[in-house]
């Protein structure tokens, strides 16, 4: 490949990467014509040629529906029809056979959730996918491979969706309506200080509530000053007036004018305050005044708070000083600030070797929706924590957090797919990188396909289910269980969700089909449906089943985590079933009866309905609250929402079957 034609490709790549979240590796999903003509041109072995086209490694994946339409061509494509069959498996919900342009269209879908580059030679599949946005196309022209450039409409929607997440969102407007009516603003003039401003703001205009920022109006700028280097520069004057002990600091107000703050220089203080400057609004927290020298941390705020004279005034005269220093038994403690100063994730120390809470950092997996989000939002509502919103679809998850209404400083997103075990080592790799420390783990995300007929499988050839809910979980925990160890949190936890389906000592375990790993043949085997079952137990597949065997998976997963690190390490390893969350995603690929009926089901004959909000708050206490500080535990609630130990079943809680479950799970991940 010409340099000049593979830094064109490279570069498309970096756009939808950035733009639409597409990750290493790449998958490419390849039609039968794309498939024949690498083929007939001889551009073999393809994965490495597409690798070497899109800088990075790519997984290959077709659909049943092109195998099928291939097979129907006869003799004439068997040689694509094999080549095809050796690609992985895309999920594809078509019982019946649909043609390929259909197939890919309905696996791509409006969005491109699963960020496919669609591989194709049909022009008019071409022409289409240039109209959806996020959806890379190759195609092939003799011997080479090509990547479209981007068309103007997945420009335009990468322009318009980047401006939106610079903007304000309905609810953050709400909020800093609703904290504008009750702060007041100060004012200083050319004779004194006029005070009860009030901050108005007309949170109903068109503009606001669409989210389109106001252009600021053009100033003029002023006249030119003299050149500094030129005039001679005033002589300094001694400030008799100041103590020689004391050090001043000065902030800049909305006029030209200064007001001072003087603080003895040689002893230790935390100030929290904010300050107004003319073009932005900044927070300056954990202003630590050591020796004489000044260290601040700069945060953006979106909040207007009080000026700087009414601090001044209200608490930073030296009466207030003195009697906060006599009420909290520490010298220059004026306020307790949870951010460090030093590096984020430090416990900040008084001068008294006493530490203050910091925030804590809490990794929730799948919490771009359902349960996770829920207990994300529960969490960012305390203010005490931190959340890492692990998703597969970055765009998803930051339009989940915004409809929330969480605050910005409160979450992250990281870009976690659980069906790569790749994507797993890059997102803690990622994560490490950020310099976060890691508090709590939360192995939340699932995947249930209770009508699936045939298995598909992840991106290293396992079986779906068991790939995402337990063997990417299980690498996670494992090579996150380090950063654990090093959190200096009071307490830190790994938290792994579990199910009441695959706990059969309840009258919903016993629905068929049952769960049961019996003696993990199938796992054993690789779980790649050639060389075994797709089938823990070896049988015949079942999607309902897969999923709780998945969840049996996880428990025993626990257990053995608790028998082999928490009397060395004091992490605290727990299992939870929420309650039935009847309305969650969980279920989207059920029939549509079942999604009808189930919730009033589950409202007004078992009364066991739980809704999203208060199975996410149930969440969260597992997560921070310190009466549910118990490792080793699988914690359900009662019908008065009242928390307890639930029992496992003989098999979730065999230790001989959790020491052999681990030791096969690890060699699957590439752990031993």
């Amino acid at each position: 490949m010409r340099v000049k034609k593979q830094k064109r490709h490279r570069k498309v790549v970096r756009f939808y990467s950035a733009c639409f979240g597409f990750r290493e590796p790449y998958k490419v999903l390849c039609d039968g014509t794309f498939i024949h003509h690498l083929l007939h041109h001889r551009l073999t072995p393809a994965d490495d040629v597409i690798s070497h086209l899109l800088g990075a490694r790519a997984l290959l994946f077709t659909t049943r529906c092109i195998i099928g339409e291939l097979r129907s061509l006869g003799q004439s494509h068997s040689e694509a029809l094999e080549a095809a069959q050796q690609l992985i498996t895309a999920r594809c919900d078509h019982e019946k056979r649909v043609g390929a342009t259909a197939c890919v269209e309905s696996v791509i879908g409006e969005t491109n959730s699963e960020h496919f580059f669609v591989a194709t030679q049909d022009a008019d599949m071409r022409k289409k996918f240039r109209e959806v946005p996020g959806v890379p196309v190759i195609y092939g022209l003799r011997n080479s491979l090509f990547i479209e450039q981007p068309s103007t409409q997945q420009r335009e929607y990468a322009k318009s969706t980047g401006e939106r997440r610079l903007h304000m969102g309905e609810s953050e407007y709400l909020k800093l309506y609703k904290s504008d009516l009750k702060g007041m603003i100060t004012n200083d003039s050319a004779n004194g200080v006029t005070e009860g401003t009030q901050l108005t703001r007309n949170f109903g205009s068109t503009k606001r509530m669409l989210g389109v920022a106001e252009k600021s109006k053009f100033k003029r700028k002023g006249a030119k000053g003299p050149n500094p280097l030129s005039c001679k520069k005033k002589k300094k004057k001694d400030d008799t007036s100041a103590p020689q002990n004391q050090l001043t600091l000065r902030w800049l107000c909305r006029r030209p004018s200064f007001h001072q703050l003087s603080l003895p220089a040689k002893r230790s203080a935390s100030l929290a305050f904010t300050a107004f400057v003319p073009t932005c609004n900044l927070r300056l927290s954990s202003a630590s005044l050591v020796q004489g020298k000044v260290a601040c941390i700069v945060k953006e705020s979106a909040f207007l708070g009080s000026s700087i004279l009414e601090h001044h005034k209200s608490q930073f005269n030296a009466p207030v000083l003195r009697t906060k220093r006599e009420s909290n038994h520490s010298v220059g403690v004026v306020k307790a600030q949870t951010t460090a100063v030093a590096a984020p994730g430090l416990n900040q120390s008084t001068v008294h070797g006493k530490k203050v809470l910091r925030k804590g950092v809490v990794v929730i997996t799948g919490a771009s929706s359902g349960l996770g989000l829920a207990a994300a939002k529960a969490l960012a509502e305390t203010e005490k924590w931190h959340v890492v919103m692990a998703c597969r679809d970055f765009l998803k998850a930051e339009k989940a957090a915004q409809s929330a209404g969480m605050a910005k400083e409160n979450y992250s997103i990281m870009h976690l797919d659980l069906a790569s075990l790749d994507s797993v080592r890059q997102f803690v790799h990622g994560f490490r990188q950020s310099g976060r420390p890691l508090d709590v783990l939360v192995c939340n995300a699932a995947i249930y396909r209770p009508t699936a007929r045939t298995p598909t499988y992840t991106a290293d050839g396992y079986e779906m289910s068991v790939g995402v809910n337990h063997l990417g979980h299980f690498l996670l925990a494992n090579m996150l269980l380090d950063d654990l160890k090093k959190s200096d949190y009071p307490s830190r936890r790994l938290i792994i969700l579990g199910s009441i389906t695959g706990n059969t000592n309840t009258l919903a375990g016993n629905v068929p089909p049952k769960a049961g790993l019996g003696d993990l043949r199938g796992l054993a085997g690789g779980l790649d449906g050639r060389n075994s079952s797709a089938m823990i137990d070896g049988g015949a597949f079942d999607g309902a089943k897969a999923y709780k065997d998945s969840k049996i998976c996880n428990m025993l997963t626990m257990q053995e985590l608790h028998r082999r690190f928490h009397e060395d390490t004091g992490i605290t390893f727990a299992s939870l079933y929420p309650g039935c969350i009847a309305t969650t995603g969980l279920f989207r690929e059920h029939i549509p009866l079942f999604r009808l009926l189930f919730p009033p089901f589950q409202k007004f004959v078992t009364k066991g309905f739980v809704s999203e909000d208060e199975s996410g708050k149930r969440l969260a206490q597992v997560v921070g609250d310190t009466s549910l500080s118990k490792s080793g535990v699988y914690w359900s609630w009662n019908k008065n929402s009242a928390s307890f130990e639930n029992q496992l079943s003989e098999e979730a809680s065999d230790a001989v079957k959790a020491q052999k479950l681990w030791e096969i799970s690890e060699k699957m991940v590439g752990l031993a």
